[in-house]
């Protein structure tokens, strides 16, 4: 019997990608459902009005609350949701050229011992300085599995309680980790010409983070071969993005309050 599986996806506006990409996903194999969480931030173009309609048309399953969700904690809503054993994450603009890529999905979940299939972020191949930040604080970015398109086992995630969710990993800068000895580009006081040594460190990292170190440890992490995942188009137009510019837009300058973004957290318009 073919172990199941779940396509999850957050949108946040940008309906003509939206409409252009999830299209393609569709029909899926038998067995196989699709759970798309939608922000209340695509109120403003359309785009929830298309995928109310779109979910009777394509069989998809619509979670809708009126919260508008970081992205990391929209996946661990989604997967409260999923109830199969494994997940695949798409960015919603991330097209499907070729269904064939199913095939080969399915025949890997039954056959491997992989809990987490991807490939490595081409940006974050090895851990690497990024910049200072205005806040006084390094980051670092590190490896992780490009998040746009995962594929992993409900099961790991849940027997090692990694998190979608917890990315700062903010921590003093002390006499053991100071970073001035690093050959990195300091922050440069222009009043007075002098190094300015940071105040905390802030790894950079990204939904997948632990999900890649905790398969990577364990040798459980497996590469999508190049021949599929050129199977997959990223358009690198998210409607994160596109929620992003228009945020104005969607909180008022004269409420404080805003809407709720995560699960006891409220943002604020500073």
């Amino acid at each position: 019997m073919n172990k199941s599986l779940d396509i999850i996806c957050a949108t946040y506006g940008n309906l003509p990608m939206v409409k252009e990409c999830i299209e393609t996903w569709f029909p899926v194999p038998e067995g196989w459902n699709v759970y798309i969480y939608d922000s209340q931030a695509s109120e403003l173009d359309g785009t929830k009005e298309y995928l109310r309609a779109a979910k009777d048309i394509f069989g998809f399953n619509l979670i809708e609350d009126g919260r508008i969700l970081t992205h990391s904690v929209a996946i661990e809503e989604l997967m409260k949701k999923s109830k199969s054993e494994w997940i695949l994450h798409l960015d919603s603009d991330v097209k499907i050229l070729n269904k064939k890529v199913f095939e080969w999905i399915n025949e890997k979940i039954n056959n491997t011992n992989a809990k987490l299939l991807g490939q490595i972020d081409p940006r974050h191949f090895t851990p690497y300085f990024n910049h200072y930040a205005t806040d006084g604080n390094y980051r670092i970015c590190v490896p992780r599995t490009a998040s746009w398109i995962m594929l992993f086992q409900r099961k790991f995630i849940d027997e090692h309680e990694l998190s979608f969710s917890n990315m700062d990993l903010r921590f003093p800068v002390s006499s053991p980790n100071n970073m001035m000895n690093l050959s990195i580009n300091h922050k440069i006081d222009k009043s007075t010409n002098r190094v300015v040594s940071p105040k905390t460190m802030n790894v950079l990292a990204d939904v997948s983070w632990q999900v890649f170190w905790e398969a990577y440890r364990q040798d459980a992490f497996e590469k999508i071969p190049n021949e599929i995942w050129n199977m997959f188009e990223h358009k690198h137009g998210g409607s994160r993005t596109w929620r992003a510019k228009n945020k104005h837009m969607i909180f008022s300058p004269t409420n404080d309050t805003e809407k709720i973004t995560s699960e006891g957290e409220k943002s604020s318009n500073r």
